[in-house]
């Protein structure tokens, strides 16, 4: 019987990064899943970034009642993005008192989660070919908030040839929506100085990191194409297929 996977669409990859959903329902569908698309609203994360808790509460309660459908149907709920992960798995229960039931917690996934889950126990037997390439990969704050490791890098470990020169875990500064406002814009550059002069000294043309904002901000600074893992995982996939 096959794995029900509810893959969740976030705003951020519906309006501005749709490849990102594609690469990441490829590849699900690669390890033979009934993998469907959900697109639940706004998890509510731009929202405690502002203060307006009510607005928060209200998406809140929203999305975690199809999340408990969804789950209650047997699908496991997998994510590519680290913030809406890290505002349904933590502050959902924290602050608003939903999904509080582990239950429900113990079948909420990030991507690289979900993926080296079903690898290593040999529910996914993806083959990778050579994918010579160097890259930087760099550990955005809501995904070191999880206490999931760095899955992506353990997987990448598993596709000769893919080097990752260096593995960054510095606050990029953007911290949600902060970075992108014109009177916080020199804060956030404070706080990103750090990690955008390591990668530049890293003389890396290549950044993947799981978080559309660190993305944005990498790619501001210093020009860097930066991606998520998923695309590069696809297409080492993409090369035996």
């Amino acid at each position: 019987m096959k794995r029900k996977v509810a893959y969740i669409l976030g705003c951020y990859n519906k309006f501005n990064d749709i490849e990102t959903a594609q690469n990441s329902v490829a590849v699900l569908k690669t390890a033979n899943l009934e993998v469907s698309v959900f697109d639940l609203g706004c998890c509510g994360m731009p929202f405690i970034g502002i203060g307006n808790l009510e607005s928060a509460r209200r998406n809140a309660a929203s999305v975690s009642k199809k999340l408990e459908e969804l789950i209650g149907r047997g699908n496991d709920v997998v994510l590519s993005c680290p913030s809406c992960g890290t505002m349904i798995k933590l502050e959902y229960p924290r602050i608003f008192k939903q999904l509080e039931n582990q239950e429900f917690q113990t079948q909420i996934y990030n991507l690289g989660e979900y993926l080296k889950k079903i690898y290593e126990t040999g529910e996914w037997t993806a083959k990778f070919s050579e994918f010579n390439i160097n890259a930087g990969y760099q550990i955005s704050c809501h995904l070191k908030a999880q206490k999931i490791g760095t899955p992506f890098v353990d997987l990448f470990k598993r596709i000769p040839g893919l080097k990752l020169k260096g593995v960054f875990d510095k606050c990029c500064g953007m911290a949600g929506t902060m970075g992108y406002k014109k009177e916080k814009y020199h804060l956030s550059e404070m706080v990103g100085g750090p990690l955008i002069e390591e990668i530049k000294r890293s003389s890396l043309n290549l950044i993947l990191s799981d978080c559309a904002s660190c993305q944005s901000k990498i790619n501001h600074e210093l020009g860097v194409k930066t991606v998520h893992p998923i695309s590069i995982l696809r297409r080492a996939l993409r090369a035996v297929n």
